[in-house]
C-alpha cells in the first residue's frame, strides 16, 4: 500500500525497485484498485502520494485517474516500452553499450521515463523538459528521492516552435494528459474546452541548446517524446539540431486528434516530419512495423478517431532496416 516512502541509499533503492510486483494477479489488482479508490482517490483532498515502482519511487497526486491509478495498481508505467526501446536501439546502432549517452525527455510530465531510463542503465544522463509547474515540482521531487540528480537535468519549460508563453490546458481527471492550448479549438471530445488554463514559457529546442552551452549535443542518443499533440512544432523548433544530428532518432506518440488541436494543420505536421527524417515505424505487441514516409499522410487520416493512437519511431537511414 501507499506511504511516504524514504530509502537510505541508492543502493537499497535499486534493490527495492527490482523486487516490486508489477505483474500482479487478479486478486492483488482488486486490492490495488480499492484501497487507490477509498484510501487515496475519493476519502481525502487531493494529496501528493509516494509509491514504489518497479520504474521507481514516484511522487504523484492523488486526484489523477489516470496515470495515479496506473501507477497504485500496476507499479508501473511503460516500464515494457523503457525495455524494449533499449533493444531497438541496440538493434539499429544507435547503442553500443549501455549507460552510454543522453536521452532527452520532451514531455517529462512526473520524470517516470527518464528515471526508468536510468535505474534500467540505459543511459548515461537524463534531460527532462516539463512546462506545468505542479508536475514539474513533482519531477525534481522524484529525481531527488531515487538519487539521480547527477543523471538527470530538468527545465521547467515547454519545448516548441516559438519562444514566448503559451497558454496550457490542465485536464481535471488525466494529469498526462495536460496540454498546450489552442484558442480556436472546439469543444473537443474530452472536454478540453472548460479546462483550467495556465501560463508557461516556452522555447524552440534549437534556441535552448544554443545557449546551454554544458550540454554536449553529440551525446544525445534520443528523443523520447510525448507532448500530447505538440509534437509537430517541438519538431520545427529542433529543425536545426535534428538536421545537423541525423543519427538521434525520435520515439513518439502519435495522435492525429491531439496534434490538430494543437494547431497545426496536417499538411504542416507532415511536412515538419518528412523534412527531417526517412523512415517510420510503427511500435506493435509483435515488433515494429515499417510505413513509408510519403504514406505518413494517409496514416494520418486513418488514426482520426480520438482514441485512436499509435508509438512511432522516426529515424534517419539511407536504406531500410529491419526492425
Amino acid at each position: 500500500m501507499s506511504t511516504k516512502l524514504k530509502f537510505s541509499s541508492a543502493d537499497e533503492l535499486k534493490q527495492a525497485i527490482k523486487n516490486v510486483n508489477y505483474h500482479p494477479n487478479k486478486l492483488r489488482r482488486f486490492l490495488r484498485k480499492v484501497y487507490w479508490a477509498l484510501f487515496i482517490y475519493y476519502l481525502k483532498p487531493n494529496h501528493i502520494v509516494s509509491v514504489l515502482t518497479r520504474t521507481g519511487l514516484l511522487n504523484y497526486e492523488s486526484k489523477d485517474r489516470v496515470v495515479g491509478r496506473i501507477l497504485e495498481v500496476q507499479r508501473h508505467f511503460d516500464f515494457s516500452q523503457i525495455q524494449s526501446t533499449e533493444k531497438l536501439l541496440k538493434k539499429i546502432g544507435v547503442l553500443e553499450k549501455t549507460p552510454e549517452g543522453t536521452v532527452v525527455d520532451v514531455g517529462g510530465f512526473l520524470g517516470m521515463s527518464s528515471i526508468s531510463f536510468m535505474h534500467e542503465n540505459v543511459f548515461s544522463k537524463a534531460i527532462a523538459f516539463e512546462p506545468n509547474p505542479t508536475s514539474y515540482n513533482l519531477l525534481k521531487e522524484n529525481v531527488s528521492n531515487n538519487f539521480l540528480e547527477d543523471r538527470i537535468s530538468h527545465y521547467n519549460i515547454a519545448l516548441s516552435d516559438t519562444n514566448s508563453t503559451l497558454d496550457f490546458e490542465l485536464s481535471a481527471t488525466n494529469y498526462g494528459d495536460h496540454r498546450i492550448h489552442n484558442p480556436e479549438g472546439d469543444l473537443g471530445a474530452f472536454g478540453e474546452a472548460n479546462r483550467k488554463i495556465i501560463s508557461v514559457s516556452a522555447t524552440k529546442f534549437d534556441d535552448f541548446i544554443s545557449k546551454e552551452k554544458d550540454i554536449d549535443t553529440q551525446g544525445i542518443k534520443l528523443i523520447w517524446m510525448d507532448t500530447q499533440g505538440h509534437e509537430g512544432q517541438f519538431l520545427i523548433g529542433a529543425k536545426q539540431f535534428l538536421l545537423s544530428h541525423p543519427h538521434v532518432p525520435t520515439i513518439t506518440e502519435f495522435w492525429p486528434y491531439a496534434i490538430l488541436r494543437s494547431g497545426i494543420s496536417k499538411s504542416d505536421f507532415v511536412e515538419a516530419v518528412q523534412s527531417v527524417y526517412t523512415h517510420i515505424y510503427r511500435e506493435t505487441d509483435n515488433g515494429f512495423i515499417e510505413y513509408n514516409m510519403s504514406d505518413l499522410d494517409s496514416i494520418f487520416e486513418e488514426n482520426i478517431d480520438p482514441k485512436k493512437w499509435w508509438t512511432i519511431l522516426l529515424i534517419n537511414k539511407t536504406e531500410s532496416v529491419n526492425i
